[in-house]
């Protein structure tokens, strides 16, 4: 949507909005909020703007798009109204300090006729040239000092594990950190920069609770008896809402709780080794202790795939209607199994109660639903028939548009060379006016000659689409016989190649958002709805093939 400018306000001033950001509360004074603040309102009353409305976003990386200040302030910028001109920022990384994602929101704001304004770039936006060649660098520098930090930062941190410093933002339950001077550190290496030292002591209000958590389990309680006895005593988690399995079975495995300090063993990327120090601080748990819990969970809680989860159809495709939470299954009776909400198991006010689903029926209404309406060749041959009717109305459309292009393609190079032998013609070598028809008319050809390069890829993408019909059956078919190996792990991925939302209702309805995913994708095959009653006779089939695998997957 191009934005229009928008017009004068009170006495020509323009309403601007204010963006501030800092990564850290610790951010240097130079950059903190207040400072940010006061250059940004000092730069609109010199250049006749006033500040309508301000959007801070504290301890929140540059490099993150789910920033809520930020995303307000552009949703809003974006919107209708527009309740603002300009947006004005104390330097570019405070946008992002991501090039991709900065360049694409200033575009975004640009087409609705809002302006960014960073008081380190005194460019004018209304030199095209200019800023499309220095804007770019600037956010990619700003990128490249952002990962320069990180590295830095990372560096300093592991150098500071090393030397048994306590370097995580949150210690862990039952810890507190505490600065102490060097020398009382036992095995710390003195600096001549900094005298305190960071490290773990126990936290006499927490480590009860943890060392009993530990003795309980060695004693042959599960993780989930221990999560009941914690609500039933009126134990609140410090940092969550409620307590869970996991949340109990990640304390039990921490090693900081023997005393060891470990940094970076989490990375994902194994980029670098892990530092682990034992003896590093005082611990809550003996190590003996410690280590007869890791080998009780590997005995209770083997971290592999529950096989039953496997063999249902709708495990984590099938939602509740009244919560929008993921529904699972129980049991592995098939006549006593039914689809719950997980959230059934919260506690309040997050408990859902709606009621179960029997299995057997909600899977066998999603599958014949799939194999009889959605993927039915008769439904198949019903969207190709609308795709190719809109397929020859955007074709003959793009037609026109090619040959409009053409023509004034060949009249701007009609005028362009009739300008041209004027000028020879003449002896005319320099005159600005002809040098900036000249130029114009050069501009006009580059975008035109654009356009037509857009139409024709449209129109070759288009007669794609059209060619494509016998893969899209063929793709439906190969769809369909996967449901009728039998196979439910087959039946399994095409209900999630097909199906992209299930949500049930007890005795009332099953509605199956699905998309057919064919090669190009089009509206035509995307986004559809079909919603089937749970209440009512069953689907009749063409095949015995397709009835024995609604059998199979009901049983």
């Amino acid at each position: 949507r191009k934005g229009k400018p928008m017009p004068p306000r009170e006495g020509g001033i323009k309403n601007a909005a204010f963006y501030g950001r800092v990564s850290s509360p610790h951010q240097k004074v130079e950059e903190s909020i207040e400072q940010q603040r006061d250059q940004c309102y000092r730069w609109t009353e010199q250049n006749g703007h006033r500040i309508v409305d301000e959007f801070i976003d504290e301890a929140y990386s540059g490099k993150r798009e789910d920033r809520p200040k930020f995303n307000e302030m552009v949703g809003k910028a974006l919107s209708k109204e527009r309740p603002y001109d300009t947006i004005v920022v104390w330097n570019s990384a405070r946008i992002a300090r991501n090039t991709v994602y900065a360049l694409v929101t200033r575009e975004q704001l640009k087409q609705n006729g809002v302006n960014f304004v960073m008081l380190n770039i005194p460019i004018n936006e209304e030199d095209e040239e200019l800023a499309a060649l220095i804007i770019p660098m600037i956010h990619a520098t700003d990128e490249v000092t952002s990962i320069r930090m990180s590295t830095e930062i990372r560096r300093a941190l592991r150098d500071r594990a090393s030397k048994r410093e306590y370097v995580g933002s949150t210690p862990p339950t039952g810890y507190l950190a505490c600065h102490k001077p060097l020398e009382e550190i036992p095995g710390a290496e003195t600096e001549k920069s900094r005298k305190t030292f960071r490290t773990l002591v126990i936290d006499p209000k927490w480590a009860p609770i943890i060392r009993k958590m530990f003795e309980d389990y060695n004693g042959g309680k599960a993780a989930d008896s221990i999560r009941a006895q914690l609500d039933a005593d009126g134990i609140k988690p410090p940092k969550a809402r409620f307590w869970s399995t996991t949340v109990i079975l990640r304390i039990l495995q921490n090693v900081a709780y023997k005393g060891t300090l470990a940094y970076g063993h989490t990375d994902k990327a194994k980029k670098y080794d892990p530092i682990i120090i034992e003896n590093a601080f005082e611990p809550i748990v003996p190590k003996e202790l410690w280590d007869d819990v890791q080998e009780k969970i590997k005995e209770r809680e083997p971290h592999k795939p529950r096989e039953t989860a496997r063999n249902h159809p709708l495990t984590g495709l099938i939602k509740c209607a009244k919560c929008g939470g993921y529904m699972k299954r129980n049991g592995k009776d098939p006549e006593k199994s039914y689809y719950y909400c997980k959230n059934r198991d919260n506690p309040e006010p997050d408990r859902c109660d709606a009621p179960g689903i029997p299995a057997w029926l909600a899977e066998r209404r999603v599958i014949e639903t799939v194999l009889q309406k959605i993927l039915s060749p008769e439904h198949i041959d019903e969207l190709i028939s609308i795709l190719e009717s809109e397929t020859e109305e955007a074709n003959q459309r793009q037609r026109r548009n090619i040959e409009t292009i053409e023509q004034q393609l060949e009249k701007n190079i009609q005028e362009r060379s009739n300008l041209i032998r004027f000028v020879r013609e003449n002896a005319i070598l320099r005159d600005s006016m002809i040098a900036r028809d000249l130029a114009e008319l050069e501009k006009q050809q580059h975008d035109l000659l654009n356009a037509k390069i857009r139409e024709e890829v449209e129109f070759n993408r288009q007669k794609q689409i059209v060619n494509g019909r016998a893969k899209i059956r063929a793709f439906a078919k190969t769809l369909r016989a996967g449901i009728a190996t039998g196979d439910l792990a087959k039946t399994r991925e095409v209900l999630r190649t097909v199906c992209k939302r299930v949500t049930a209702k007890k005795d009332d309805y099953i509605n199956i958002e699905y998309s057919i995913p064919v090669p190009p994708r089009h509206p035509d095959f995307d986004g559809k709805t079909e919603k089937v009653p749970l209440t009512g006779p069953f689907l009749t089939f063409d095949t015995p093939a397709d009835a024995a695998v609604i059998n199979t997957s009901s049983t």
